[in-house]
């Protein structure tokens, strides 16, 4: 939740009075234009976040939780389970983004019928994750529902957005996402060798070498990145740091 809280709900919080003032005077062009801009700046900055929240997973859960009452092993069982819901994170924050589309437009119902939906998918998914994954592997099996669900849900609700708003289908979002997930998975591939090679190649580790660990991979993943992100032309990721360069 931390990504989201602070990146989809940031842009959502900024947006929202623009789109329902457009959606008020019927200007759907506007509107499109500015939910599109929305949904790109969400999908370069979250999918990211998803993909080192998902390498990172169960170290982060060994630093908080493996060394009090719970072991290392709990806590990276723990970081694993974190790691499931990051897989569902782009889904979860795009499709707050295009819950807020009917919100603008003063439309309570849709939402609603869209999540009883959710629900209803992410019951019969998890129960059957949790049913066919072996002891131990259970809760991950839960979490890795809710991120199914949200996947086909976000998916759905896109195209079901789009017939009103077609300006989500025009500005090339499909080829974004590719860009930007090619871009996060070498990231995180490349910072988690290096990681693997040089900090975490002992069978016991320390918190100090964990924390360590997770800190070199923030760096390298980071800095990867955002090379990539200028390589591949993903100009939402250059704005963002241009706006930071102005503050």
């Amino acid at each position: 939740m931390l990504p989201h809280s602070i990146i989809t709900v940031s842009i959502i919080t900024a947006l929202l009075p623009r789109l329902s003032r457009q959606a008020h005077d019927k200007d759907l062009t506007a509107f499109g234009g500015e939910l599109s801009a929305s949904l790109r700046l969400v999908s370069a900055l979250i999918i990211p976040s998803a993909v080192f929240l998902l390498a990172s997973g169960p170290w982060i859960g060994a630093l908080l939780y493996g060394y009090g009452a719970s072991s290392a092993a709990q806590g990276a069982a723990l970081g694993g389970v974190a790691s499931m819901f990051a897989l569902g994170l782009p889904a979860f924050s795009l499709f707050y983004v295009l819950l807020r589309s009917y919100y603008a437009q003063e439309n309570t119902k849709t939402p609603f019928m869209i999540n009883l939906g959710f629900n209803a998918l992410h019951i019969i998914i998890g129960f059957t994750l949790f049913s066919l994954m072996p002891t131990g592997l259970q809760v991950a099996g839960l979490a890795l529902g809710y991120s199914v669900s949200y996947v086909i849900t976000c998916t759905l609700t896109w195209r079901r957005v789009g017939k009103r708003v077609p300006e989500i289908h025009k500005n090339g979002h499909l080829r974004l996402l590719v860009r930007v997930t090619a871009a996060s998975f070498f990231s995180a591939l490349l910072a988690y060798v290096i990681v693997r090679l040089t900090i975490t190649n002992q069978s016991e580790l320390s918190a100090l070498r964990i924390g360590l660990a997770i800190g070199i991979l923030a760096g390298v993943f980071s800095i990867t990145y955002l090379g990539l992100a200028k390589l591949f032309r993903i100009s939402e990721v250059t704005t963002v740091l241009a706006l930071v360069r102005r503050k």
